[in-house]
């Protein structure tokens, strides 16, 4: 059987089976002592943490007083009223990440007594990870409160953490010319978190509303609601802020799947129904994430009428609205994309997808080809017959032309005899030639001949 007095090492104890015994002499002050047992079979076993004070004979009534800040949370202020024993029971919370600490007070409440040298040591935390000024406290005269100021550097959790520190305050005290040793301890739980209150709060509230929206739309919320309860427990009655948030944050994901499992549902038995909506299910699909306000239940959308779909397909939407209307919405959402994604791959290796669901268009597309072919068609006749005619008014002028200079020469040979008569020309060859040539001309080349 051993013991430790203070956190100091351990000490033997007199004595041999179920009785031990031996005389400690502490100075004034508050004490910790803890036991140590080991049988023979070597197993070993501690007491709990015996706290205790020596204290001046003369009655008096103390009344202590310790203030604790933090650079996250805020402070937490313990008052304790004692005519026994100075003891510090305290509790601070700190912000992951942040910096923050407390002040101790030390109050010389003995009588006509000095205290002197004293030296603050934090036993339960690494070190390294406080700051403690002063380092020393030189002099305390009674009645008199001096204090020290402990600073935790930053903590990293990313989620929560406790430590039990122990303060223990150490120095020499001096009353009637006798100086002894002086030790008094203090228990104080730090506490690091991993978010703070006041954004547990807000994410707390955010799952209320995310709850009332869904209550609003029938949906199945008892799960949320045991969850969100459990959120205000770990946020007033554990204060485990991280805890609380995630719990919290749960339900509002969980909100968002519930939308998105009921989005992909209302357009999946819309596809179904009709190919021509096979964009609301494909993956550049815009998600709508509904209020779910005023909206049918998916059970009365079901029609039966699939078009280009499989009844496998049906079965899949079928399993997902089940799991949907039971609050299994993780669940309708993974069934739901199977649902989609099988009803994709049928409907892209269907070679009738294309003309059913764009009909329409094909025909406009088909009319509108026609229509371009029956003009080329008109265009190029017409030029045609265009050409020909040209063709054959040449030929005609031609023709006349030859005709013309052989009248002409038959009409000098006569002159040239001699020969007076007027020859008549009839005016229905004058006519032709006057339409086909210069047919003014000719009459008065055949008058002129014939006058002379």
């Amino acid at each position: 059987m051993n013991y430790s007095l203070d956190g100091a090492a351990n000490i033997s104890l007199a004595g041999s089976e179920n009785s031990w015994n031996t005389t400690i002499n502490p100075s004034y002050g508050s004490h910790n002592i803890l036991f140590y047992a080991t049988d023979t079979a070597g197993n070993f076993g501690t007491s709990t943490l015996v706290y205790f004070s020596i204290v001046d004979a003369t009655p008096q009534t103390i009344i202590q007083t310790q203030t604790i800040y933090a650079g996250g949370g805020g402070g937490v202020i313990t008052t304790k009223e004692s005519s026994e024993s100075i003891i510090y029971d305290g509790e601070i919370e700190l912000l992951s990440g942040e910096e923050g600490g407390f002040t101790l007070d030390v109050y010389n409440n003995y009588t006509n007594a000095i205290l002197e040298n004293l030296t603050l040591i934090l036993i339960g935390i690494s070190g390294e990870n406080i700051s403690i000024t002063p380092d020393k406290i030189s002099k305390i005269v009674s009645g008199e409160t001096k204090h020290f100021s402990v600073k935790f550097r930053s903590f990293n959790y990313s989620d929560y953490a406790e430590y039990n520190l122990n303060a223990v305050i150490k120095g020499r005290i001096t009353k009637g010319g006798i100086t002894k040793n002086y030790t008094e301890s203090k228990l104080i739980k730090l506490i690091i978190q991993g978010i703070s209150e006041k954004d547990a709060e807000k994410r707390l509230s955010e799952a209320e509303k995310a709850i009332f929206e869904m209550r609003e739309a029938n949906l199945s919320t008892l799960a949320l609601e045991y969850a969100l309860n459990q959120s205000k427990f770990w946020l007033n009655e554990k204060r485990v802020y991280k805890k609380s948030w995630e719990l919290s944050d749960q339900i509002v994901k969980t909100k968002d799947v519930a939308s998105e499992a009921d989005d992909l549902l209302r357009n999946l038995i819309l596809s179904m129904e009709s190919p021509q909506n096979n964009n609301l299910i494909g993956s550049n699909a815009v998600k709508n994430f509904r209020s779910f306000q005023n909206e049918k239940p998916l059970r009365a959308l079901l029609t039966g009428k699939a078009v280009l779909a499989s009844n496998s397909v049906g079965n899949l939407i079928g399993q997902a609205i089940a799991a949907f209307e039971k609050g299994e919405y993780y669940t309708a959402l993974a069934i739901a994309k199977e649902a989609r994604d099988s009803l994709l791959l049928e409907r892209n290796a269907n070679p009738f997808l294309l003309v059913y669901t764009y009909w329409p268009f094909i025909l406009l597309a088909l009319l509108f080809i026609l229509m371009i072919g029956i003009f080329n068609s008109r265009m190029h006749r017409k030029s045609y017959i265009a050409k020909q005619e040209k063709s054959i008014v040449n030929k005609l002028k031609n023709l006349f032309k030859s005709f013309e200079h052989k009248i002409y020469g038959l009409f000098q040979n006569l002159a040239l005899k001699g020969k007076k008569e007027v020859m008549i020309v009839d005016h229905r060859i004058v006519d032709v030639l006057k339409s086909i040539s210069n047919g003014k001309d000719l009459k008065g080349k055949i008058i002129k001949i014939n006058l002379n």
